[in-house]
């Protein structure tokens, strides 16, 4: 057997959905509802990473660390679906970037978000000196 064998299928965890309990979300039957989240492959977040970049005002690339938190839990969050017009509608917003905000106070935010990044394997490390980079 080759050493190339090991590489023909996936590990195990590549598709990985998690269920995570976030907000004080109830089903009808009084059970907390929860979030579906879907790890996501380098490249997806590659090309959020790509569409959030931005320039200072000495023309360097800069990261707008929002917009970059909210599309990889955009990206992430298979259920409920945020794109859904019920959902929007019932928070009075027109994209699905705005229902996070809205859905949620400031804690259960950051704890959804810290779910999300961790998920996707991006470290509380790289996060603070990605904030740091884009302070400066």
């Amino acid at each position: 057997m080759s050493k190339l064998q090991a590489f023909l299928c996936k590990p195990e965890d590549f598709d990985k959905v998690v269920e995570v309990e976030v907000g004080g979300y109830f089903n009808e039957d009084g059970t907390p509802a929860t979030f579906k989240l879907k790890k996501l492959d380098t490249k997806t977040i590659n090309k959020i990473n790509n569409v959030c970049l931005t320039t200072d005002k000495n023309g360097k690339p800069k990261l707008d660390i929002r917009k970059n938190n909210n599309e990889i839990m955009l990206a992430t969050i298979v259920e409920p679906n945020l794109h859904d017009e019920q959902l929007l509608k019932m928070w009075d917003v027109i994209q699905a970037v705005d229902v996070l905000e809205k859905m949620f106070d400031y804690g259960d935010y950051n704890n959804l978000l810290l779910k999300v990044l961790e998920l996707n394997g991006i470290s509380d490390k790289q996060k603070q000196e990605e904030i740091e980079e884009a302070k400066n």
